[in-house]
């Protein structure tokens, strides 16, 4: 009996999925697309930040990478964008 109760809440677990936001609070790195999904802003405004403020992003290759944390404090510190 015990072992059917638990089945079922592992179903019922499996059945609430994740939203992308809980998903990449934990990266330490964004692509562009998943920093503007995060931050509600546009693509073009992620890679116009990351080129007009340095340490809030790297390249891996020729691919723009956004430090989360970083470009939380960013977004903290500006009163635009």
């Amino acid at each position: 009996m015990m072992k059917i109760a638990m089945m079922q809440t592992i179903t019922i677990l499996k059945m609430i999925p994740m939203t992308n936001i809980d998903l990449l609070k934990d990266k330490y790195l964004l692509s562009v697309s998943e920093a503007s999904r995060y931050f509600g802003i546009n693509t073009a405004k992620v890679r116009n930040l990351a080129r007009e403020y340095t340490g809030v992003s790297l390249y891996n290759g020729n691919k723009l990478l956004i430090k989360r944390i970083a470009f939380e404090k960013l977004i903290d510190s500006v009163d635009n964008i």
